[in-house]
């Protein structure tokens, strides 16, 4: 299954997977694969929703303006961002 990972400040932080988008294709929610929350962002805001409670967000933050690229196939989290962080390093 294939999936985006986003980077923030040149690192990889976050493996996104079922990826909805806003009419304007950036990223309106997601699965966080390496967090098991789901991912959301509007107005500049970015916000996190744990399984138990899809409703109400635990955490927020500023959007950092993150970027994104897709995710290298894999099936273990740890292996797809060790990967994704060494096509971004090899591409900068």
């Amino acid at each position: 299954m294939s999936g985006v990972v986003l980077f923030d400040k040149g690192r990889a932080c976050l493996y996104l997977r079922d990826v909805k988008r806003h009419e304007d294709g950036s990223i309106k929610q997601a699965w966080v694969v390496n967090g098991l929350w789901t991912f959301k962002r509007r107005d500049g805001v970015c916000e996190a929703y744990d399984y138990w409670h899809p409703n109400t967000p635990v955490n927020s933050w500023p959007d950092p303006g993150f970027e994104e690229r897709p995710a290298p196939s894999g099936n273990d989290y740890q292996d797809v961002m060790n990967k994704a962080q060494e096509d971004y390093d090899r591409t900068r």
